[in-house]
């Protein structure tokens, strides 16, 4: 339910209404429980054959659907320290990810950012990647460039950098403070 897949279906309900856009979804990964909700909701907006499950996938194939999508959406109601649209920016493939605090912060002018609940929001950034072939190609020069600001050793020094931090606090909680250290 984090990833809030809903929102990018009711996205799509509102680019076919709205402006007769037809887009397919592509969803990839484990099924953690939240996938027969996350179809039903499709068939419930009349979308369902728009959307296309592909579950686990390898590196090799994860590659190819970067590569051959108009963009990645990421619409997590949480973050912001989440690497797929680092992933899809490192291949090529522009963003539209939603704005929780801090996103802006990690990714910059590098994608197109929405309201996480807001599909109205998110169907105009994925029409604007439709119809405006220069503001795609801007998208991914900037991702791009974004992208390599992060490396894998940058982002584990920020990883070990908050377990540091912590350890200060949890060393209030007794024997669970060596869990942390």
């Amino acid at each position: 339910p984090h990833k809030n897949h809903v929102v990018i279906i009711a996205a799509l309900k509102v680019l076919r209404d709205k402006w007769n856009l037809t887009v397919n979804l592509v969803l990839s990964g484990a099924d953690e429980g939240n996938l027969a909700h996350v179809l039903d909701y499709a068939n419930t907006l009349g979308v369902r054959d728009q959307v296309v499950y592909v579950g686990e996938v390898p590196e090799v194939k994860l590659v190819r659907l970067y590569k051959g999508a108009l963009a990645l959406v990421y619409a997590s109601a949480v973050g912001p320290d989440n690497l797929p649209p680092l992933e899809a920016m490192s291949l090529g493939c522009p963003a539209i990810v939603s704005d929780v605090p801090g996103a802006r912060e990690q990714y910059g002018d590098a994608c197109l950012f929405f309201q996480p609940m807001d599909e109205a929001a998110l169907a105009s950034q994925i029409k604007q990647l439709l119809q405006d072939p220069l503001a795609r190609e801007k998208l991914v020069a900037n991702g791009s460039k974004r992208a390599k600001q992060w490396s894998v050793e940058d982002y584990a020094g920020s990883v070990i950098s908050i377990f540091d931090e912590f350890e200060l606090i949890a060393r209030a909680w007794g024997s669970n403070a060596a869990t942390f250290t």
